[in-house]
């Protein structure tokens, strides 16, 4: 089953293809020069033989193996920390190991980590092989560790001990990271994950167009974003507050008690009890979640239940037909999906026991014939997180549809393996594979450890992203979130509080993937279109701002026209309690890290502190313009001026010749004229100072990205930057531990062009001490050109200026003397309508 047998037309083609473009990695590939030094055998028989070879004149025959580890190895390979690599060999096996059917054949990459323990990591994996399957292709890829790993050999093993067999044509290649797979993935979300939806109004006559919004909200995604829920989670009051939180975050759920070995009747096999999961189930569904339920069978030995293992194979059969009839019943009318048979790949147990490859084949079939409305799914392990087992799985799945065995979709687990980045890159190349088969991928068990909380949220954002802007993925679902029931380092909850990486999801998912818009009809007539996310919508009717009326739609990969006849009622609807918002402001800290340290030599006592600007840069977008501090001052604001809204804004970056920091200006797009830098240089006795930089930010309204000082630290000036012109801009916070930048809407149409916002923190101390604090302008008026100043208090001196304006469109801030005071001025770059808010000037003030 599964393992192909190629021809050597279809060998040679993949070949030439392999080298074309690529660098193996491997010596002696094909084995057409001498082992001697190159490949080792650790004791077993290894020689290069002619008389059966596939690519080349030789191929090598292993033979007088007394492990299933005795394969071919090759030392001091290339493994380099975080980069993903791509391994192809063939290999047959000659001869089959009695009463069993099948061997499994892997290769493996084995380094030593910095803490000289040894690991293994499989890189390709094939079960189901005989020798019937003449030259076996074992094909499969990897991320490096993020770690600096050191003797790095490949390995091939596999088939049983005393089980001799034959290897060619190996290749092991890097593919790097795609640079722009994030800009593709918003593309791919905006084209898949979006549909058009015209709603058509009918107003009553007498009612005023002008008295009526309607409001436009997602409440469930059609993507199934869900997460393992434990049955007790659900059936215990105790849980209740935590189960909110749940219905929150997920539309759909995994209740794993239908598994066989959880079943708690007594006798097991005549009075079978699964009521735990069946009454999580039933409570989920009328909280309007979506369940899947997992698993039928699970064919890894360990994780049969005795008294099944205890069955002979007469028995054993009719009892799986058995189990299976009561199964589907039992979730008949309440599952999604149903994983009929986890971890083929991994565990053959009902096969071999039965001796029967057609097994879980023929339970396909049955479970199908009993006319149930739920997906039939396979789920495996390391098929999208890693990549040792994808192309089995694509295997396996043409097989089952080739032969017209019923299969809907492909469960994917994704247990990440320690220290492991899932690479989006990497993981997309094993969807695209997967999708070949034309059917549902859904990612059923996703977790990632890791210690570090901020790097964990950036992967964690990373992969979730990557699932959801690939096309041919249909969901993801969460293995656990709470602290108390997932491992360490893995949880996004704990206790009842959102860490950072359960912020992430919670933005991604509730904000910046949800469609919610409130439109007057005296603006849109009766006619109301958008573009929103696919799911199920509840449109709220009001007049004079009193909810009066509610009905529900869902939108589909098609379009849609829903007609809306609105009611005459003036009486308000008795509407639930509003959805309790768990992150109503999303503030992130991606990529948080030092661009560098600086010190002063200065030797005075007091804090001075004085202003530089650049020339202006060109009027092309992102043309720059630096300016940099003396040699005894640091550099503790950093902002940027432009007579209209069309900047990128500023960074703080460490000039590389001078090793001194810069304010460099950017200039944005669709500009008339430049963009001027401003630093406020400083200089006071034992000045230290620590450049940080977070973001960016998510690429929606409101959103934000903090930067933080460490602990004795102040930020005594902050910047931000957006790759396209789309911040609202940055202030410190009220204790100046922090800079806050914040995203405005994106400025252009074209989903590839959004980004958010980059942050950046002066964070200084100072011998004496600081003492800082934090001074704002009221709001300019709309109309562009206007600005706003503020000064510092007596005995205080200014360290940063910034502009900030939740309406966006600040044309930036600049120190400027007058009448012997230095004023934080803020200007607005463009005219705003009624009802927006204007710029707001902050001025950093400090002391010692």
């Amino acid at each position: 089953m599964a393992c192909i047998q190629w021809g050597i037309v279809l060998t040679v083609a993949m070949t030439c293809r392999l080298v074309i473009g690529q660098t193996n990695l491997l010596q002696n590939p094909s084995f057409e020069d001498d082992l001697n030094g190159v490949w080792f055998s650790n004791g077993f028989q290894m020689e290069r033989i002619t008389t059966d070879v596939l690519h080349g004149h030789y191929s090598i025959l292993c033979s007088s193996r007394d492990r299933d580890i005795d394969g071919p190895l090759q030392k001091n390979v290339e493994f380099i920390k975080g980069r993903h690599y791509v391994f192809e060999g063939y290999v047959k096996l000659l001869s089959d190991v009695s009463g069993k059917p099948w061997q499994i054949v892997k290769a493996a990459v084995q380094s030593t980590l910095p803490d000289n323990t040894v690991k293994s990591y499989n890189i390709a994996f094939r079960s189901f092989c005989s020798t019937s399957h003449g030259w076996i292709h074992l094909k499969g890829d990897i991320e490096a560790p993020q770690l600096d790993v050191t003797d790095t050999k490949l390995v091939l093993r596999g088939p049983d001990a005393g089980t001799d067999f034959l290897v060619d044509n190996l290749t092991f290649y890097e593919v790097p990271e795609n640079p722009n797979w994030r800009k593709e993935a918003d593309v791919n979300i905006e084209t898949h994950r979006k549909s058009n939806v015209v709603i058509s109004v009918n107003l009553p006559e007498g009612v005023p167009a002008a008295e009526v919004d309607v409001e436009i909200a997602l409440k469930r995604h059609w993507f199934a974003f869900g997460s393992l829920l434990r049955d007790y989670m659900v059936n215990e009051e105790a849980y209740s507050e935590l189960l909110k939180l749940a219905y929150y975050l997920f539309d759909w759920a995994t209740i794993q008690s239908y598994k066989w070995k959880f079943n708690k009747g007594n006798p097991p096999d005549t009075n079978p009890d699964f009521s735990r999961a069946v009454d999580a189930t039933n409570i989920l569904l009328e909280n309007g979640m979506k369940v899947r339920g997992h698993s039928v069978f699970w064919n890894v030995k360990k994780n049969v239940p005795d008294w099944v293992k205890a069955l002979d194979t007469s028995n054993l059969r009719p009892a799986l037909f058995r189990h299976l009839n009561y199964m589907i019943n039992l979730g008949r009318g309440k599952l999604q999906h149903w994983d009929l048979q986890n971890e083929h790949i991994a565990g053959h147990y009902y096969e071999e026991t039965l001796n029967d490859p057609g097994i879980t084949k023929e339970l396909h079939v049955y479970a199908r014939s009993l006319n149930d409305s739920a997906a039939l799914y396979m789920n495996e392990f390391q098929c999208i997180t890693s990549g040792a087992q994808t192309e089995q799985y694509h295997d396996i799945a043409m097989e089952f549809l080739n032969e017209g065995i019923p299969l809907d979709g492909l469960g994917i687990q994704g247990h990440t393996k320690d220290f492991v980045r899932p690479g989006p890159t990497a993981m997309w190349r094993r969807i695209d594979r997967l999708a070949e088969t034309g059917l549902q991928i859904m990612m059923t068990e996703f977790d990632l450890g890791w210690p570090d909380k901020i790097e964990r949220a950036d992967w964690f954002e990373d992969a979730i992203r990557a699932f959801y802007g690939h096309p041919a993925m249909s969901g993801v679902i969460l293995w656990d979130f709470w602290n108390e029931t997932i491992a360490a380092d893995h949880e996004l909850v704990e206790g009842l509080e959102l860490n950072e990486v359960g912020q992430r999801w919670a933005c991604l998912v509730k904000k910046e993937w949800t469609t919610n818009q409130t439109f007057n009809l005296g603006d849109t007539g009766n006619t109301i279109s958008l573009r929103g996310f696919q799911g199920d919508y509840v449109i709220t009717v009001r007049r004079n701002k009193s909810p009066v009326q509610k009905s529900w739609f869902s939108l589909r990969t098609k379009d849609k026209t829903v007609a809306l006849d609105v009611t005459a009622s003036t009486v308000p609807l008795n509407s639930p309690p509003a959805e309790h918002d768990y992150v109503p402001q999303c503030i992130s800290h991606r990529a948080a890290r030092s661009l560098g340290t600086g010190s002063t030599s200065a030797t005075q006592s007091t804090l001075t502190c004085r202003t530089v600007f650049s020339s202006t840069s060109g009027t092309g977008e992102n043309d720059t313009t630096s300016v940099s501090c003396d040699a005894d001052e640091l550099m503790t604001g950093c902002s940027s001026y432009h007579t209209k809204w069309t900047r990128n804004g500023e960074k703080l970056e460490m000039n590389p010749t001078t090793g001194k920091m810069q304010c460099t200006a950017y200039n944005g797009r669709d500009s008339t004229n430049g963009v001027k830098a401003y630093a406020r240089c400083c200089k006071v006795a034992g000045l230290t100072c620590d450049y940080r930089t977070a973001g960016p930010s998510f690429p929606f309204d409101g959103a934000m990205a903090e930067a933080s000082c460490s602990s004795g630290y102040l930020a005594l000036g902050c910047s931000t930057y957006s790759a396209y012109p789309d911040s609202d801009g940055v202030r410190p916070d009220d204790t100046t531990s922090s800079c806050l930048g914040q995203s405005g809407a994106p400025a252009f149409t074209d989903p590839g062009q959004k980004s958010g916002v980059h942050v950046y923190s002066a964070c200084c101390q100072a011998s004496a001490g600081l003492e800082c604090r934090v001074e704002k302008s009221t709001e300019t008026a709309l109309t562009s050109g206007k600005n706003k100043w503020v000064a510092c208090p007596s005995g205080y001196v200014m360290t940063g200026c910034n502009a900030f304006a939740d309406s966006g469109k600040a044309a930036g801030a600049r120190v400027l003397l007058s009448n012997g005071i230095e004023k934080c001025k803020a200007y607005l770059g463009a005219d705003l309508p009624s009802g927006s808010t204007g710029v707001t000037a902050y001025a950093t003030c400090c002391k010692v």
